[in-house]
């Protein structure tokens, strides 16, 4: 029997997370990063989405804190843009609910307002950054590489050689692993 590699789980296929975005390459699977964009300004929270998206990532949008709130709860987001000023519930809100149920969401606030509590808030309720408007997308971008990388590659080979690929900005890291047969399959050494 073969011990599988635990950095990549057996069902990974079937999984949600892997489902979207899901490219297929060769004979493994790129995962694309998905952010949620979450501005009620329809101008601005386009631009951003078309600027995320032209960099490679999948992109969801919400022009509310409500709908924020439910998109950011699915597994397969892995990073949220919140502006601060949002109908229903704003970006603090959304934050704080957020982190009740996904902790490890990092999530950004961007606002028009420039008052230190209001940032100082967001940092107390996990935001990983702070950006006044209007946004430098260039530093934008960076902080959101920095935090999520660009996009995680597996692979499954029928030779019994596993990889995962994680790429950020020009760097890659790749780790390789080979399923071996187990030592002792009628049971542990000790027995």
């Amino acid at each position: 029997m073969a011990r599988s590699l635990p950095l990549i789980p057996s069902d990974f296929k079937n999984r949600p997370e892997f489902q979207s975005g899901r490219r297929e390459e060769n004979e493994g699977v790129t995962m694309v990063r998905s952010i949620l964009i979450a501005e009620d300004e329809e101008l601005s929270r386009n631009t951003l989405a078309e600027a995320f998206e032209r960099s490679g990532y999948r992109v969801e949008t919400a022009p509310d804190g409500i709908t924020a709130l439910e998109r950011a709860c699915r597994p397969h987001v892995h990073l949220g843009i919140f502006d601060y000023q949002m109908p229903g519930l704003d970006g603090l809100e959304v934050l704080r609910r957020v982190m009740e149920r996904r902790e490890d969401l990092p999530v950004l606030i961007m606002t028009s307002a420039a008052e230190n509590r209001i940032r100082r808030r967001a940092l107390e309720l996990g935001a990983r950054a702070f950006f006044p408007k209007p946004i430098d997308l260039r530093r934008l971008r960076k902080t959101v590489v920095s935090l999520i990388g660009e996009e995680l590659s597996l692979a499954l080979y029928d030779d019994g050689f596993s990889s995962i690929s994680i790429r950020t900005g020009s760097s890659e890291i790749t780790i390789q692993s080979r399923s071996l047969p187990d030592p002792f399959p009628g049971g542990s050494k000790e027995e």
